[in-house]
């Protein structure tokens, strides 16, 4: 998963290669793996993959691209064509153009948003959750066979309705604009699915829940139900989730009243309950409001757990 483990801690704790003097004097770029398009999610590494290119396992690195592909190549020898280590890629359909309407800093510089946010493996079922953002403005989610790149599952839309507001509702005539940017996290057997919100457009971040065995969907959560902004980006960072199966989010700008459970600029503990997801805890900066006006998002990172507590900023 992204930064290696549900925590985001980024630690390989049986690392036994790298250390000072090896990453002083041998580390270095080995050499270029092809793709359709700028990569923006993190790549992943599965060690001692079956596939028909490998039967025995071999290592292996899988990416996703913004025209919508996901590549999986071998990850420890040196490509002597565009795809000789090629394990498996598969396209998930024409990816949404890009254009101003939702773009307007140019934050890509990529003519295509396909797949933004970085997918997730479980080797227990040998899958990978990916969602591509397709030019009809809707947004898919997929399951992969992690060991040819087939659609085992899916695609499903993403669509649900929280406070009387549906997910498809937008001020543009034809197209949604929220951005899947959060990488995706497993978790407990429930695959969560996060989104940004517009301030332009008047949409808010939203948190969709699927059970990840069958892509059904579970719940669906909202931080400013009814209202604007409260958009779950965090950088590309996923939701993190402790081992009693809590999940820990941050909110960007956004209007913040716990009382009508509006939580903007928040750091945010989730528990699923009884096919619901309940606030089991919150912290919010007091100059929320400051960074609300001035556009200072809290949630543009993402959470970090340790044992006993959770590091969060923006």
């Amino acid at each position: 998963t992204q930064h290696n483990d549900n925590q985001r801690s980024g630690r390989n704790t049986q690392e036994m290669v790298l250390n000072h003097q090896t990453v002083g004097t041998r580390f270095g770029k080995l050499w270029t793996l092809y793709s359709d398009a700028k990569v923006m999610a993190q790549p992943l590494y599965v060690s001692g993959l079956k596939s028909a290119r490998c039967p025995a396992g071999c290592n292996t690195v899988i990416f996703a691209s913004m025209k919508g592909t996901v590549y999986a190549y071998m990850a420890d020898q040196k490509p002597s064509t565009a795809s000789d280590t090629l394990v498996w890629a598969r396209y998930l359909g024409e990816p949404r153009k890009g254009d101003t309407d939702f773009d307007t800093w140019a934050t890509t510089d990529d003519p295509w948003w396909g797949i933004l946010s970085t997918p997730v493996i479980d080797r227990a079922s040998s899958s990978l959750y990916a969602v591509a953002w397709n030019d009809d403005g809707q947004y898919r989610l997929y399951n992969l066979d992690l060991n040819s790149g087939n659609v085992k599952q899916g695609p499903v839309i993403i669509q649900g309705a929280v406070a009387g507001r549906n997910f498809a509702e937008h001020r543009k005539s034809w197209k949604q604009v929220r951005k899947q940017r959060a990488a995706l996290l497993l978790a407990n057997g429930a695959l969560y699915v996060a989104f940004g919100g517009d301030k332009a457009e008047g949409s808010a971040g939203w948190l969709f829940v699927y059970e990840a065995a069958t892509l059904t969907l579970k719940t669906v959560w909202c931080p400013t139900p009814a209202r604007r902004n409260g958009g779950i980006w965090q950088g590309g960072q996923g939701p993190a989730a402790d081992s009693e199966g809590n999940v820990y989010l941050q909110t960007g700008d956004g209007d913040f009243d716990a009382g009508r459970q509006l939580y903007g600029n928040s750091l945010l503990k989730l528990r699923l309950t009884n096919e619901d997801l309940v606030i089991a805890d919150y912290f919010t900066p007091c100059n929320q409001l400051f960074l609300d006006r001035c556009d200072l998002d809290y949630g543009s990172s993402g959470p970090l757990l340790f044992n006993d507590f959770v590091v969060g900023g923006g």
